[in-house]
């Protein structure tokens, strides 16, 4: 695999395209996810990605016309995620993925646990913006030391054709959420800061920066340690480009 942060092959839907740099990945028709080659259990971490035009003309639906198509639009989710799912559902569906939710002309969103919700705290104190192509996400991740282990799947045969598809359980039986104490997300949009998120929340896990696409939506990966929006040195933030690879790949 490559041997700088990008997206990762195996990690990812196949109804994903991704450019030859694999830090460009455009969606399909239904959501899709694609996580980055490489993570971290803890520390503090940045990356950013960037709006794409969106490619929603070019999806062809068998048996329909573009013209008798009722009208499309692409959404996406960002954050970060650990292996506990199919890469065919987007982050945000369960309770060891955390993501900003959004859409052109609409106001970010936050999703964990298969549940959206509306941004609180800071952000409810003033008009959050209209996202749109172009805007730049910023995803702050913050995890301490874990003080609990989740079992290795290796030692469960049974777990074996999950493992060969880079999941780390069975879908339909996930760990428990042991919060790490004092953990926090928070999100920003072209460097405006929107709050901590879902404290209390995080899991100990190996998280991943991650997205998801529907309906043809496309995003630009950012690891670093370049960025358009940097963290101020004083906050202690690592860019993702410093992550390591998974020990279970």
């Amino acid at each position: 695999d490559r041997p700088f942060v990008c997206f990762s092959w195996r990690y990812r839907d196949a109804f994903l395209t991704l450019s030859t740099d694999r830090l460009v990945v455009t969606g399909h028709k239904g959501w899709s996810s694609a996580f980055a080659t490489h993570c971290s259990e803890k520390d503090k971490w940045y990356f950013e990605v960037e709006v794409l035009p969106c490619e929603t003309q070019n999806l062809r639906f068998i048996g329909y016309s573009q013209e008798s198509l009722p009208p499309l639009k692409a959404h996406w989710r960002v954050g970060w995620a650990c292996r506990y799912q199919t890469y065919d559902v987007p982050i945000g569906g369960n309770l060891h993925s955390f993501a900003l939710c959004g859409a052109c002309n609409e106001t970010p969103m936050l999703a964990t646990g298969g549940l959206k919700r509306r941004l609180a705290g800071e952000a409810s104190c003033r008009d959050l913006p209209l996202l749109k192509e172009g805007d730049i996400i910023g995803c702050f991740l913050t995890l301490h030391e874990p003080r609990w282990w989740l079992p290795d799947p290796r030692k469960d045969p049974k777990l074996h054709e999950f493992l060969q598809a880079g999941i780390l359980c069975s879908p339909d039986a996930q760990p428990p959420c042991v919060v790490n104490e004092g953990a926090w997300i928070e999100f920003s949009v072209n460097g405006e800061r929107l709050g901590r998120v879902f404290e209390g929340m995080i899991g100990n896990g190996v998280y991943h920066p991650a997205v998801s696409l529907y309906m043809g939506a496309k995003l630009r990966l950012n690891p670093g340690p370049n960025f358009s929006f940097p963290p101020p040195p004083s906050e202690g933030f690592q860019p993702c480009s410093e992550m390591r690879r998974p020990h279970i790949p």
